[in-house]
């Protein structure tokens, strides 16, 4: 039987970022709480525990804490490996996807991979026993310490080179078959990166889900306050609704990675956006822009429509969708939108590769990787937009063989904050 540990140890307790709660771990801190001094970031958990606590700490206290404690409990995310390269090694409880701690199993597959190379202990359904794990922690520590080896860390571009290719595959991209190519090509821009991930103008929230429910990664969607996030059926742990000029509600370098999918087209001033998205990612992060791009068939562009021909146009939309709803999209502009587009604005931009490259690098960003797709979708796109939504799905294949032979009406860009 293990000797319990005679004297109090300082514990420090961490389940990261996601907004799953994990209230399995925070139960079982009941068992040690009495006998040590442990601090607590419980994150979403709605289990408060009888010890000193918040919500979340920034990452120089995270550091911090993690140099002073005796033992470090932690779920088996990223915290993992900054535990270990700090000469420890940390009680790790993943997360189980049956048990509503996370959206998938990849903390156990994790620990799985792991847990007889790393220096690590696991604990996984029977918490039990964390008491115990605790008390013998120091000398168990010191013989993984010794036996094994921490991995080094990977290099940006060599993790990229080994994670691009499986990301891209259509059994890994779950936006693989997506007839709007811009998700599957920002999905593989992003799935492989760690840390907060914030979807600007991502309206229904179709690929904040996506990268959220397929990655380990945690999504804030972003979007002026319309329709566009209310509740649509697409389940979404994080959304923000944002005024037409309203500053993001986000510290200073708070996210790792920004998605603009055919986004900056719509907004009031390109550089004020561009100049936010900036001040919240973080330096080296990666930003990804795609838009429409201009070309010889831009012409056909159906958001122009409206100012081209606005007669035209409010017949046709109030036909197919009413009155009451070409006012509320079109007419009412308190909230500074007409359709999707500020009113600032007055047109629907279509990009030259060039002018796009120079608003992102006055703007701070250095664009290191870009991609075009289609050409013929709009003799597609437009016939959409007047079927019913159940039949959609006719115009996809189309769509799809478009984006596959083509690469001249929509522009992607992956850029990195300077």
């Amino acid at each position: 039987m293990t000797t319990p540990a005679t004297t109090p140890l300082n514990i420090f307790v961490t389940v990261g970022m996601s907004q799953f709660p994990f209230d399995r771990l925070m139960g079982a801190l009941e068992s040690i709480v009495d006998d040590h001094s442990v601090f607590a970031q419980i994150g979403a958990s709605n289990i408060e525990p009888r010890c000193e606590f918040a919500r979340y700490i920034d990452p120089d206290e995270l550091e911090l804490r993690i140099s002073q404690a005796d033992v470090i409990i932690t779920h088996a995310g990223n915290t993992v490996r900054q535990v270990q390269r700090w000469g420890k090694a940390p009680i790790v409880v993943p997360r189980r996807e049956a048990l509503g701690e996370m959206s998938n199993d990849h903390q156990k597959r994790f620990v799985e991979f792991e847990a007889h190379k790393a220096p690590m202990v696991v604990l996984d359904d029977d918490l039990q026993g964390l008491s115990e794990a605790v008390s013998a922690h120091a000398q168990r520590e010191a013989r993984l310490l010794e036996e094994r080896v921490v991995p080094p860390a990977t290099q940006a571009d060599d993790f990229d080179g080994l994670l691009r290719p499986v990301i891209t595959d259509t059994s890994a991209n779950p936006l693989a078959n997506h007839p709007t190519r811009r998700f599957s090509w920002a999905f593989a821009q992003l799935a492989h990166l760690a840390g907060t991930h914030l979807d600007l103008g991502g309206g229904y929230g179709d690929f904040a889900a996506a990268l959220e429910e397929h990655s380990p990664r945690s999504v804030i969607c972003a979007d002026v306050a319309t329709d566009k996030v209310h509740d649509n059926g697409v389940q979404l742990r994080s959304r923000v609704e944002l005024g037409n000029k309203m500053s993001l509600p986000l510290r200073d370098a708070a996210v790792s990675s920004v998605s603009m999918l055919d986004v900056l087209e719509h907004v009031w001033d390109e550089d004020a956006v561009l100049q936010e998205v900036h001040r919240v990612l973080e330096s080296g992060g990666s930003l990804v822009v795609t838009v429409p791009r201009h070309h010889w068939l831009s012409i056909l562009d159906p958001d122009n429509v409206k100012y081209r021909a606005p007669r035209f146009h409010k017949a046709v939309y109030s036909a197919r969708f009413g009155k009451a709803r070409y006012y509320e999209r079109f007419g009412d502009t308190t909230d500074g939108m007409q359709g999707d587009l500020a009113t600032e604005r007055g047109w629907h931009t279509n990009y030259r590769a060039d002018d796009l490259f120079a608003t992102l690098e006055r703007n701070g960003f250095d664009v290191v990787e870009h991609d075009a797709a289609n050409l013929f979708w709009r003799f597609f796109d437009i016939p959409r937009l007047f079927l019913p939504e159940k039949w959609e799905w006719i115009t996809h294949g189309a769509l799809r063989l478009d984006a596959k032979l083509f690469h001249q009406a929509n522009l992607f860009v992956r850029a990195e904050r300077r």
